[in-house]
């Protein structure tokens, strides 16, 4: 046991280490038919969705009409506007007219409460 004139600095240079008690290989979780997410190759999207300066996805959540209209906005498209209106219409199954593209801005508006929806979404596709 130490001297409880032992000042703490010294606790905070020993070197902790752990062990491993279990391994396993991730062949083991490979599908038939999958490729491995090594091999896989992603192909250019028509657009990209550029981050914040604190590193943040552009996707904003406004309330219009004396907070009765809900809407998403995602803003800082380059590229095909469209093509990622046909997406998140496809990835959220939402109808015609959910989704609105203002051309003049080039932004995406969303109807209703999804930011967290959008943000996953664009996670998913590795922005």
């Amino acid at each position: 046991m130490l001297p409880a004139s032992t000042p703490l600095r010294l606790f905070r240079t020993i070197p902790v280490v752990f062990h491993r008690t279990a391994s396993f290989t991730t062949g083991a979780f490979r599908r038939e038919g999958v490729p491995s997410p090594v091999n896989r190759t992603f192909e250019p999207l028509p657009y990209f969705v550029s981050r914040t300066e604190n590193n943040n996805l552009p996707v904003y959540q406004e309330y219009k009409a004396g907070g009765n209209k809900l809407q998403t906005r995602i803003r800082r498209i380059e590229g095909n506007l469209s093509f990622l209106k046909k997406q998140i219409e496809e990835a959220f199954q939402m109808e015609k007219g959910h989704v609105t593209i203002n051309y003049r801005v080039g932004h995406v508006i969303v109807k209703g409460r999804r930011r967290d929806e959008v943000v996953r979404f664009l996670l998913d596709l590795r922005f």
